[in-house]
């Protein structure tokens, strides 16, 4: 009696094995191995747009996720903050926060989960307006997937 329940015990242990294994590692999604994140900087001597343009992309990608800081001198102003393309045809409002003010201006952070689909050989870029100083040390991070 013992060793017919073990034995059944076996066996339906192998068909659940059978019924639940994994598809292969080629038929599933894996972010890891198919993930983008692209790094930038810029300096721009204007008050107004200052952009970082990033590479082209090798295929379709999914950006998730925009961080970025940058400086205004004391009596500029942080207008608007954009996630878009080369082009200018996407456009993904990113706001930007005040993150360490001090005597001779402000950094500013941009932290943001967004959802923006680019074809193959776009350009993703993100834009800060100002006004009343130009935007310094403005360094970028964007994040997401490609296929």
């Amino acid at each position: 009696m013992r060793r017919f329940i073990l034995a059944r015990l076996f066996l339906s242990v192998g068909i659940a094995a059978a019924i639940i294994a994994p598809a292969p590692a080629e038929a599933s999604f894996n972010p890891l191995s198919q993930a983008y994140q692209q790094v930038g900087s810029t300096n721009c001597t204007d008050q107004g747009d200052c952009a970082i343009v990033f590479p082209a992309l090798p295929s379709k990608t999914i950006v998730t996720h925009v961080s970025c800081t940058y400086f205004l001198a004391s009596g500029g102003v942080a207008l608007n903050s954009y996630l878009t393309d080369e082009n200018l045809d996407l456009s993904e409002n990113v706001q930007s926060y005040a993150h360490a003010p001090s005597s001779s201006g402000t950094v500013y952070g941009i932290n943001a989960d967004v959802y923006v689909v680019y074809t193959k050989n776009a350009a993703p870029r993100v834009d800060v307006y100002s006004d009343g100083a130009p935007v310094q040390s403005f360094n970028c991070t964007i994040s997401g997937f490609h296929s």
